[in-house]
């Protein structure tokens, strides 16, 4: 990946406006580090506010899904996967015709989807490290890629995953319950059904999650956050060279994404969204004033499903297409 900059060199901003009618074992640490988050910063006021305005788009969406420089989501009626963005592998191709799928996920160059008609699962784009060969064994309940490994969830609540594992990332412990998974770059984590606890795999050397009960977790590529059942605050850890584990302490929030460098969250008294962390694109940088339902983050961009319409809004780095959402279509509700 290019080395980012603190400020884009393009101020421009484009709104685009489609029809919206919907929504958008070994090797595991018991406190580790997730590793693709994305956090915005309050206490970097520089990189927020002297950063030029990020370039937007909307449309409606459900399903949506954020990679590290493309996105997709599901057409209404069909629901098919529409995918935009970096397609230097396919993995913006818009997958399997006459396929529905109940979710997607997207990773660094690829893309997976849940398919509707039985829960079994379907990738496509690049196979480096097999990340694209989809086990059996399903049906599978949700889905989720990282950057070069993808895991998913079965009925009972167990874990399989498959891709790369330099790290140990796609050994889940065998057995364990979740509630809900998040997959980053070299690092998995999820919700123990047990306690909601977060418990952790693969490169865990960045920072361990604390001890506490949690409603969610995300994973970025070196830092993850985590959204605490006891009072909606939420804490990060991992790597924090651009503040993206540092941000609000006391703050209340519905849920949080994990990107490359930054971080973003839902406030959980106005659904207006709050970042901190790398600004250099404007992917910390949400539109002023909009409230969220959903936000999903890639390395250099931010999506998320606006809650008076559910209209979805992408900004941050546009040089790959990766805020451009397609025109002329409605998404899933």
């Amino acid at each position: 990946m290019p080395a980012p900059r603190l400020f884009t060199e393009d101020s421009s901003i484009r709104i685009h406006q489609v029809g919206v009618s919907g929504s958008a074992g070994a090797n595991s640490s018991r406190r580790s580090l997730p590793n693709r988050v994305f956090a915005w910063h309050p206490l970097v006021p520089l990189l927020l506010l002297s950063g030029s305005c990020p370039e937007l788009s909307l449309v409606a969406a459900q399903g949506l899904t954020a990679g590290t420089s493309h996105a997709c989501s599901l057409q209404k009626g069909t629901r098919t996967a529409i995918c935009w963005g970096w397609d230097s592998d396919g993995q913006a191709t818009n997958g399997p015709s006459g396929e529905r799928y109940q979710s997607l996920s997207a990773g660094a160059r690829h893309t997976c989807g849940l398919r509707e008609a039985d829960g079994s699962i379907v990738c496509w784009g690049s196979d480096q490290g097999d990340v694209t060969a989809a086990p059996g064994g399903g049906p599978y309940v949700s889905l989720e890629a990282g950057y070069w490994h993808n895991c998913a969830m079965r009925p009972d609540k167990t874990v399989t995953c498959w891709g790369s594992n330099t790290f140990g990332m796609a050994t889940p412990p065998l057995g364990v319950k979740f509630n809900s998974i998040a997959a980053g770059s070299s690092q998995t984590c999820g919700i123990l059904e047990l306690d909601e606890s977060v418990l952790c795999w693969g490169k865990t050397d960045y920072g361990t999650a604390p001890e506490d009960k949690f409603l969610s977790v995300s994973v970025g590529e070196y830092h993850a956050c985590a959204v605490r059942k006891s009072n909606n605050t939420v804490i990060c850890w991992g790597l924090d060279h651009y503040g993206q584990v540092n941000g609000p302490k006391m703050q209340r929030f519905s849920s949080v994404v994990a990107g490359g460098d930054h971080t973003c969250a839902i406030r959980l008294s106005d659904s207006t969204v709050l970042c901190w962390g790398l600004n250099g694109d404007g992917q910390g940088q949400p539109p002023a004033n909009e409230k969220f339902s959903t936000l999903v983050a890639g390395v250099y961009h931010t999506c998320g499903a606006r809650l008076s319409d559910q209209a979805t809004i992408c900004w941050g780095r546009k040089s790959d297409g990766q805020v451009n959402v397609p025109s002329g279509r409605e998404w899933e509700l």
